[in-house]
């Protein structure tokens, strides 16, 4: 097992959660190759130290992987975990087929996969699917996911032509030819972009997204026509959760636009999210299958949208009112022991399930109710 690095058992990963503060991951984007996996690995050192601070008798030490591509072929690859030889096994994909990394960089060696960035329609999807994907295991025949949240590698020849009109993932466009990672199924995290077309050259870039363990990042480009590779040289850990220092990120490089931070859905990045994180902006009022959990008694003004994969409020032991409205389509779940009572009226079409204790009054409701456990 890999309790100290990336974790191949789900459960001891959840082990590792430092605190239940709302998870702020960190990018990386830096012109300066070295400079760039140094400053990666010292934000792996300071989320290990604000962790051991904060948890002494539960302290970790994220054990980095690093496999250069340059000296190695193929897309399926070994890296050997550097304190006991343990093995995590990484296979890199682009389009459904294997991604071979024997693609020349701007600076002369090799070990990319390069293509093509053209993508039609012109949507973020798009952009996404026919990205670079990082895959990582626990076994040589590639079926367990070895868990991990925090990587980095190279990118060729990016940012030469193409910035604009590029698409975003909100569904907009920007005047910038920009670099995302997505870890699993969770929302893109944009890295940085650049306005102006610069001369072919390798980058850093990275992430370290500390609200969750993974064990896929796929890298996507935006700018639509331009030339693009990913690979070099891999580094990967998994640090505990919500350990990361506020304010990490570091993007540095000419033309470089660091990224704006983003506030989240309520989705499945962070195992919850708190109405007090609601109260002051750092979430918005939208389910996208995550879960959203009351810590005391008291009204909820908010309106809710909640989106096809539905979402969970958990009351907690606590009597919550809901005064504000639902629309969407998605169902929600309420979980918790207490009691919830949705107060106005409302065009959410999925209707809510009570999996625990009680929906004491629904006004004016549209869709239904459905029960389970009910206390």
């Amino acid at each position: 097992m890999f309790l100290k690095s990336g974790c191949s058992i789900i459960a001891a990963c959840a082990a590792l959660v430092a605190s239940p503060a709302f998870a702020d991951p960190a990018v990386f984007f830096n012109g300066d190759r070295d400079a760039g996996r140094t400053t990666f690995r010292d934000t792996v050192a300071a989320a290990d130290n604000a962790h051991n601070q904060a948890n002494p008798n539960t302290p970790q030490t994220s054990v980095i992987f690093e496999i250069d591509l340059t000296i190695n072929s193929g897309s399926v690859f070994q890296v050997a975990n550097p304190t006991n030889g343990d093995i995590a096994f990484v296979r890199t994909t682009r389009l459904g087929s294997p991604a071979t990394n024997t693609g020349i960089g701007d600076l002369g060696g090799d070990g990319f996969t390069n293509w093509g960035n053209s993508y039609n329609p012109s949507t973020f999807a798009a952009a996404a699917a026919i990205g670079y994907n990082i895959e990582f295991f626990s076994d040589n025949i590639l079926t367990n996911p070895f868990q991990m949240n925090s990587l980095g590698l190279h990118v060729n020849n990016w940012g030469t032509c193409c910035a604009f009109n590029n698409a975003t993932p909100s569904g907009g466009t920007v005047n910038a030819s920009e670099i995302y990672l997505i870890f699993d199924n969770t929302a893109p995290l944009l890295l940085g972009g650049i306005a102006n077309s610069i001369n072919g050259t390798e980058h850093f870039i990275g992430a370290i997204n500390d609200a969750n363990f993974f064990s896929r990042v796929t890298v996507v480009a935006n700018g639509n026509g331009e030339f693009f590779g990913a690979g070099g040289f891999l580094t990967f850990t998994s640090v505990a959760l919500n350990s990361v220092p506020s304010g990490s990120s570091v993007v540095s490089g000419a033309g470089l636009t660091p990224s704006a931070p983003a506030i989240p859905d309520i989705d499945t990045r962070a195992p919850a999210y708190t109405v007090v994180q609601l109260a002051a902006s750092q979430v918005n009022p939208n389910f996208v299958g995550g879960t959203l959990r009351v810590g005391t008694s008291g009204t909820v003004g908010n309106a809710f949208t909640v989106q096809s994969q539905g979402g969970t409020l958990d009351t907690g032991d606590n009597t919550v009112n809901l005064s504000g409205s639902f629309s969407g389509v998605g169902r929600m779940t309420k979980a918790g022991a207490g009691t919830l009572n949705v107060l106005t009226s409302s065009s959410h079409s999925g209707g809510f399930f009570i999996q625990n204790g009680a929906l004491a009054r629904l006004i004016h409701r549209t869709g239904f109710i459905g029960v389970a456990n009910v206390a």
